[in-house]
């Protein structure tokens, strides 16, 4: 009868630590599930108010932080419920008020060791009879808790985000990247750029041979094996994401192989037009020109003449021990007439933090009846053209983009493209761009010519006046004497009119406006621009 007592002691102990593992495990479960779904709740509305970024708004997220809220609640209970001491005569004690026994279970319980006397078998078996007759789920029922309810609100709130998930306040990013050279012998060393537009968080570089790249702008990679590769890039950003690859896989030739390639400049001008070829070809020795007007010519760097109106294709065969290889560019160099538009502009600013308004002015040559622009702006909503003559256009979105302008005339029509042009900085901002133009790229040579002449930033000096300023600095006057204005001349150099040289206001104005010339050539970069304006400003004739 003893053993029979304590074995219903263990069934109740067993019951009594399941009733306090639920206890708390709703218990925590409540705590951890509140909290993860009160800081869910929180960062969307604080993400619907523009107040901060979204950290959580993938419906992924939001499950796996409510699964280990409430993993985490039920591990805590088993181990809190096997952890705990479960006294027997607290269990003889509740089985008593239970059965209503007037502690027979617990009398029981302690006269238990006390031998096999007359009174103590008699109360063991009635206590056995009354303990087999209970149910362990009458004596310890399932408690009551109000944690239950808590719960089932922090999911039901998680269930809601992510039934619901939020909006973008900000189109994704569109992926854009160039990529040169594309083609050449191994080790062939490429630089990937991104031009991507729109807010970018992350970016990821694929170049084809199992090489990644994170992060970079401007990512460099060289090729050691001949092959063909694809690069991609994907760019992420709190509107979304955006992958794309490069049209054409990148070609890498066997190091001993002959590669041909080329540029040109001017690639386009009013005839007759005198063009320098520079050839960047690689394992040649010999070459053979088609300038597309019935001219020729084998030297490396050759110089032609277009003398009649045109779009001519050039071709360049290069040949070497190892064999040959050939490169045509179709409608590479364009002669136009006296009177045809040649397409040319200039944007102000083209730097800055988003928005960023631009203005736009035409600077075609010729005679131009039609005007279209294309401001580069892919992302949604931009109004990305214009047919006016000299629009403005408000970039949003961070990134770098590229521009033509399309114009028409009596004599036929030109496309003016400035690569990279407008370049737009703000959060978020990965760079980024119209895409890169495959017509300019293809002109870009694949390394730059060697012993090629560094290019003027202020001009030729040659074609500017010599010019020594003199001192009219006044250290004092007797008293009495009448203060007179002395006209202010420079020496210019020039012979004539006794050298007394010309007026200071003349010379500024002269250098003032061969600086706004050599700016509107786009021979002072644009980081100088501002300086230079300022520096005119400041010494401006009183």
């Amino acid at each position: 009868m003893q053993q029979e007592v304590l074995r219903t002691l263990r069934t109740l102990a067993r019951r009594y630590r399941w009733v306090v593992g639920v206890d708390l495990f709703l218990e925590y479960a409540f705590v951890l599930t509140s909290a993860a779904g009160g800081l869910l709740l929180l960062d969307r509305l604080a993400y619907e108010f523009q107040v901060a970024e979204l950290h959580a708004g993938r419906p992924a997220n939001i499950i796996a932080a409510l699964s280990i809220a409430v993993g985490v609640a039920a591990i805590a209970a088993i181990l809190a419920a096997v952890a705990r001491r479960v006294p027997q005569a607290g269990l003889a004690w509740r089985a008593d008020k239970t059965l209503g026994s007037d502690e027979r279970v617990l009398t029981a319980l302690e006269m238990a060791g006390d031998g096999a006397s007359g009174f103590t078998p008699l109360l063991l078996a009635q206590t056995s009879e009354a303990l087999r007759r209970a149910d362990p789920r009458r004596v310890f029922p399932a408690l009551p808790v109000g944690y239950r309810w808590g719960t089932v609100l922090a999911l039901a709130v998680g269930a809601f985000l992510a039934a619901f998930p939020a909006r973008p306040h900000v189109p994704p990013p569109v992926a854009g990247f160039s990529v040169t050279p594309i083609r050449g012998p191994a080790p062939l060393r490429v630089v990937a750029e991104d031009l991507s537009q729109g807010r970018i968080r992350e970016r990821a570089w694929e170049f084809g041979d199992g090489t990644q790249v994170r992060g970079l702008l401007r990512a460099e990679h060289t090729y050691a094996i001949p092959g063909k590769y694809t690069v991609k890039l994907t760019v992420e950003g709190p509107g979304g994401s955006d992958t794309r690859a490069l049209e054409a896989p990148v070609e890498v030739l066997d190091p001993a192989a002959v590669f041909a390639d080329f540029s040109a400049a001017p690639r386009k001008g009013r005839a007759p037009l005198e063009v320098r070829f520079r050839n960047f070809s690689k394992n040649a020795g010999k070459f053979a020109w088609t300038f597309g007007d019935n001219g020729a010519s084998s030297e490396k760097d050759p110089l032609h003449r277009y003398e009649a109106p045109g779009l001519y294709t050039v071709a360049l065969v290069a040949s070497g021990e190892s064999g040959s290889d050939r490169v045509e560019r179709r409608g590479f160099i364009k002669v136009v007439g006296p009177d045809a538009p040649l397409a040319d502009f200039r944007a102000f600013p083209t730097r800055g933090e988003a928005p960023l308004e631009v203005s736009f002015e035409d600077k075609t040559t010729g005679v131009a009846t039609e005007w279209e622009w294309d401001f580069g702006d892919r992302t949604p909503g931009a109004e990305r053209t214009a047919r006016t003559r000299n629009p403005a256009h408000v970039y949003r979105m961070p990134g770098r983009y590229t521009v033509r302008l399309w114009v028409k005339g009596p004599g036929g029509d030109d496309t003016a493209v400035r690569v990279r042009y407008i370049e737009v900085t703000g959060d978020g901002s990965g760079g980024g761009g119209g895409g890169g133009s495959e017509e300019e790229s293809a002109a870009e040579p694949v390394a730059p010519p060697p012993g090629a002449p560094p290019a003027k930033v202020f001009g030729d000096p040659s074609e500017r006046p010599d010019v020594e300023m003199e001192d009219h600095t006044v250290k004092g006057r007797p008293k009495g004497d009448n203060l007179v204005e002395k006209e202010k001349k420079v020496y210019t150099g020039e012979k004539g009119a006794g050298g007394e040289g010309r007026p200071y206001e003349n010379v500024y104005g002269e250098y003032r406006r061969a600086a706004e010339d050599a700016m509107n050539r786009e021979q002072i970069p644009p980081l100088l621009r501002d300086y230079v304006k300022r520096y005119f400003d400041r010494i401006r004739p009183r």
